[in-house]
Parts: C-alpha cells; structure tokens; sequence
C-alpha cells in the first residue's frame, strides 16, 4: 500500500508499506492491505511503517489526521 506522511512543512516521507501501526484516539491500530475504509484522530505516539521483512520507519507523532482509502494512507501530523 501507498503512505504518504506530510506535515505543514511539506512531505516528510512517501513510499510503499506491508503494515503501518498507528496511534489513535481509540488506541493503537494495524494498517494493511485492503484495509476499509477509515478517517481518524492521530494521538501522541509512535508511527511504525513496515516496509519489508526486517525494514521499518519510525516517526513520532503529536497529533494529526489519519485517512486511509484503496490501498492508500494518508498521515497529516
């Protein structure tokens, strides 16, 4: 799937993903393929993306905004 991080500076991170791991409002959440639709408040944490087997990015977040929709997720922090 397609992630895409942005910020008010600008995109911060884009690439591709096998999972992303999340930081809700309603707690922690696993992103994968063909994952429903979802929008979301982001909470104070950590954002894991894993890319590949042993490859992961880690960002850590305030706050933001979570839309996820066809395989594509979008993070606005």
């Amino acid at each position: 799937m397609k992630v895409r991080i942005i910020s008010l500076n600008g995109l911060l991170w884009q690439g591709e993903a096998k999972k992303v791991i999340l930081p809700t409002k309603m707690g922690q959440i696993s992103v994968l393929d063909n994952h429903f639709s979802l929008l979301s408040f982001l909470d104070k944490g950590k954002v894991i993306i894993e890319i590949a087997d042993q490859e992961k990015k880690e960002f850590q977040v305030e706050k933001g905004f979570l839309k996820v929709n066809k395989n594509e997720v979008d993070l606005l922090i």
